[in-house]
């Protein structure tokens, strides 16, 4: 509903802008007839108001010429007459013409030139502010094209990124997922087999109230990609030669990995989690006995543990100091393990 009153809006702006361009012209063209009617009128003017000053006199010697001369004399000054009136009634459809533009732009037309120089400079101060102002407009209707692109562009990828969810339902990032995509495209090893942690593992149903907390307590773990120990050469040299754009984690996973698993505790956060089904199930069950054998208790019972988390998210870990030689910070935007 937004988008639609903005693009009413700017075609709005657009027909203003139009009707106001057309307005112009209109002025522009009166401004170049009035500026030819000043430099005839200006001349012409004072000769008219003499020619009509004399007019009773001049009339009165053509009638006196008249019954002094002949037929063919009375024809002739009578042809001299008309021209002189067509070219009176010439000059007053023109002035007429000017006083016409000049009710267009709101004024009188002035009695003198003074006047009508300050009436033409008006109109093209108006002319110019009426340019500025279109100037604006297209400005803005420039923008707010620019800006509904954008918001297309982000629809598109927003709908982009629910049709692959809708395709391949998942808790991973549309970015993330089209990464593997690409991986496994590249290297011809299927999608099925680079499952995301986090697609192998969800919070039972009973636990709800404990997800936020959990998926905190996971983070980037649930977004690594668990390889298999026979794709794994071939997943870490296409990493070493693309630019990824992004942190990506991947673990190795061997066989022999699940020959141990420790039992988690009573409380242990790891009950609260299901595990599908899969090849590295074993693997995986293992990987969060190490990490995330958090015992889940509330606010009071977290000093008393070693390692602890509440429902709101607090967490407590108590550990061992580290090897100087393990604090040494990662380079690149990708993990392996």
């Amino acid at each position: 509903m937004h988008r639609q009153r903005g693009d009413d809006e700017a075609l709005k702006l657009g027909v203003d802008s139009f009707r106001e361009s057309r307005r112009q012209a209109l002025i522009e063209a009166r401004l170049r007839e009035m500026d030819v009617r000043d430099r005839g009128l200006l001349g012409e003017e004072a000769q008219r108001r003499a020619a009509l000053g004399n007019h009773t006199e001049r009339l009165a010697e053509l009638e006196l010429q008249r019954r002094r001369q002949g037929g063919e004399r009375i024809e002739e000054l009578e042809r001299e007459q008309g021209r002189a009136e067509a070219e009176r009634d010439r000059r007053q459809a023109k002035r007429d013409q000017a006083q016409e533009a000049a009710q267009q732009l709101q004024a009188e037309l002035p009695g003198d030139a003074h006047g009508f120089a300050e009436l033409v400079e008006r109109a093209q101060n108006e002319l110019q502010d009426r340019q500025r102002a279109s100037a604006a407009l297209d400005d803005a209707i420039s923008d707010r094209l620019g800006g509904k692109r954008d918001d297309e562009r982000r629809f598109g990828e927003v709908r982009s990124e629910l049709e692959a969810m809708q395709r391949t339902p998942s808790n991973i990032p549309a970015p993330m997922q089209k990464l593997r995509a690409r991986l496994a495209e590249e290297t011809g090893i299927a999608e099925a087999a680079l499952p995301f942690v986090g697609e192998l593992i969800q919070v039972r149903s009973e636990e709800q109230g404990w997800q936020g907390a959990i998926e905190r307590v996971l983070g980037g773990f649930a977004l690594s990609l668990l390889v298999d120990d026979k794709h794994y050469n071939d997943v870490a040299e296409w990493v070493n030669r693309t630019h990824l754009g992004m942190r990506f984690t991947y673990y190795r996973v061997r066989r022999n990995d699940d020959a141990f698993a420790r039992e988690p505790s009573a409380k242990s956060l790891l009950h609260k989690l299901e595990l599908r089904e899969h090849v590295f199930e074993s693997w995986l069950r293992r990987e969060l006995g190490k990490r995330f054998d958090y015992e889940c208790v509330d606010a009071k019972q977290l000093r008393n543990v070693d390692r602890g988390i509440t429902r709101e998210g607090q967490r407590r870990r108590r550990s061992p100091p580290l090897d100087p030689r393990l604090q040494q910070p990662r380079q690149g935007g990708c993990l392996r393990a």
